[in-house]
C-alpha cells in the first residue's frame, strides 16, 4: 500500500515540475518575439505595405443570382448565395521583385473568419493569374478578388497580412 501511495507522489511531483518547466519556457519563448503590429486602413484609400502601393475599389456585395445574370449566366454554378466583390489595384514601388498572394488572404466579419477567396470567381475575373502576382519594379496591377458573404452585423475587413504585421482594410 505505501508504495503505491509513494509511486504516485513521484509521479505527480514529476508532472508538475515538468507542467511548470513547459509553461515557463512557453512563456519564455513568447515574450521574445516581436510584437506585431496592427493596422486598419481604409478602402479607397492608397496605403504601402511590404514595398508593394494598393488600394481597394469598387467593394459591392452581390446576390448570387444578380451576379450570374450580369456575366451573362456564366457563373451559374460557382457563386454563392451572396458574394462580396472588390477591385484591388498593387504598385509595386520598391526596386526589387515583389510578389502579392492574393489568395491566400482572407475576409473577416468583426471576428470572426468569412473565408477565403472564391477560387472559381478569382479564375474567371483575373485569367492571366494564378492568384500569386509577381511585380516587378514599378509594374501595376490590379485585380477582382470574390468573397462569400455572410450576413453579420459587423464591420467587414479584408485581411492582406496576419503576421509579422497585422494589415486590414475595413471594407464596411
Amino acid at each position: 500500500m505505501m508504495k503505491k501511495l509513494y509511486k504516485r507522489l513521484i509521479i505527480g511531483t514529476l508532472l508538475l515540475t515538468m507542467g511548470i518547466s513547459i509553461s515557463a519556457r512557453i512563456v519564455a519563448v513568447n515574450s521574445s518575439l516581436n510584437t506585431t503590429v496592427s493596422k486598419i486602413e481604409e478602402s479607397n484609400k492608397t496605403f504601402e505595405f511590404n514595398g508593394i502601393r494598393m488600394c481597394i475599389s469598387n467593394y459591392k456585395i452581390y446576390d448570387g443570382k444578380e451576379l450570374n445574370k450580369l456575366y451573362d449566366n456564366e457563373l451559374e454554378d460557382v457563386v454563392d448565395n451572396y458574394d462580396i466583390l472588390f477591385n484591388i489595384s498593387l504598385e509595386n514601388t520598391s526596386h526589387d521583385i515583389k510578389q502579392y498572394n492574393a489568395v491566400s488572404s482572407g475576409i473577416m466579419y468583426g471576428y470572426n473568419s468569412g473565408g477565403s477567396v472564391n477560387p472559381y470567381l478569382y479564375q474567371y475575373f483575373n485569367q492571366d493569374s494564378d492568384g500569386i502576382l509577381v511585380l516587378k519594379s514599378g509594374e501595376k496591377r490590379t485585380i477582382t478578388l470574390a468573397f462569400p458573404y455572410e450576413e453579420y452585423n459587423s464591420e467587414i475587413m479584408y485581411v492582406v497580412s496576419l503576421y509579422p504585421e497585422n494589415i486590414r482594410i475595413r471594407l464596411r
